[in-house]
Order: structure tokens, then C-alpha cells, then sequence
């Protein structure tokens, strides 16, 4: 499967239609909640069996920079963020500082996600959708 989604990735795409925004690693494991991390592929695979996917649809996201996020947090906010047990009161349970690297990581890919879509939302003008959003920010 990863194979396969992995070849569709970034090829052009010729007619119109939506647009997925995906990435290997979406699917890493998020210390609490509800996100289910197989997810985003099992919607990719659904599609795909549906035969609605088609090359050029799929596109990959860039984690976003420090510098981009710092246009919506407060720089000290950030950097917080990096000071172990930073996410315990934001996640409500402890989380140890390898699992909140890990968390902190996949934020930034799912935000790259996030401005992968806007970006070609805005070009193509039409549907695309972050397959790793839609958490609070969704509100």
C-alpha cells in the first residue's frame, strides 16, 4: 500500500477534481486522544478502492518552519513548547520527552499539510483537503 501511495505522490494531474494533501508520517502515533494514526491511509485506500484517486491527486506536505509558525505564535510560545513536560497541561496527561518530540513533529508536518492545501487551494482553485488535519484549529 505505501508503495502504491508513494508512487501517486506529486505526479501531475490532468482533469480537475479534489486533491489530497498525505504523508508517511501522519500515521505516527500520537501520545493521547482520540487520533486514530492508520486514518488519513485507510481514507487514501478507500478511495483508491473506489477507483476516485487518481495520479496527481495525492501531494505531499513539508513540515511547516519555526519561522512560519511564528507568524501565529508567540515566539516564546514555541520555545516553550521544546521545555520537557511542556504538553502535559496542553494534553492533559504526561508525556515523556521522546513522545513529545515525536507529537511535536508530526504538529508541524500536519501544519505543512495544512498550508500544502491552502497553497493549492489558492492555484487550482478548487478542493483539496489535508488528509492530517482537523483538530482544534478546524473549529
Amino acid at each position: 500500500m505505501l508503495h502504491r501511495l508513494r508512487s501517486w505522490l506529486g505526479h501531475r494531474f490532468e482533469r480537475s477534481g479534489p486533491r489530497f494533501v498525505i504523508h508517511d508520517g501522519y500515521r505516527a502515533s500520537v501520545p493521547v486522544g482520540p487520533y486514530d494514526p492508520e486514518r488519513p491511509l485507510r481514507i487514501v485506500s478507500y478511495l483508491q478502492r473506489q477507483r476516485l484517486v487518481r495520479r496527481g491527486m495525492l501531494q505531499r506536505p513539508r513540515p511547516a518552519s519555526l519561522k512560519r509558525l511564528g507568524l501565529v505564535h508567540d515566539t516564546a510560545y514555541l520555545q516553550a513548547l521544546q521545555d520537557e513536560g511542556a504538553l502535559t497541561p496542553i494534553l492533559g496527561a504526561d508525556v515523556d520527552a521522546d513522545a513529545q518530540d515525536r507529537f511535536l513533529t508530526v504538529q508541524r508536518l500536519m501544519c505543512g499539510g495544512t498550508l500544502r492545501a491552502t497553497q493549492l487551494a489558492g492555484q487550482t482553485g478548487g478542493v483539496v483537503v489535508n488528509l492530517g488535519g482537523g483538530f482544534h484549529h478546524a473549529y
